[in-house]
């Protein structure tokens, strides 16, 4: 992954969620994928302190991506 020019490597817990048909009759597949990173190893070292205490933006960050794709057909004629 890279932001802001800084390139670290992340891993993605990936998770296959299943396969549908989607309204038109085109088969899909659904997948999910989750890592967490931390800021500061992208040089993101800024901490946002919010008056009442705590920071606005913590050190480590959650990212979750949720995707669908569609599936050809097994046979092409």
């Amino acid at each position: 992954m890279t932001l802001y020019g800084v390139t670290c490597p992340v891993s993605l817990a990936l998770t296959f969620s299943g396969v549908l048909n989607d309204p038109s009759g085109k088969m899909r597949a659904a997948f999910q994928a989750k890592t967490k990173v931390n800021r500061k190893d992208f040089g993101l070292i800024t901490d946002l302190d919010r008056e009442t205490g705590g920071f606005l933006v913590d050190k480590d960050v959650t990212i979750n991506i949720a995707e669908e794709v569609l599936l050809k057909s097994a046979v092409h004629r």
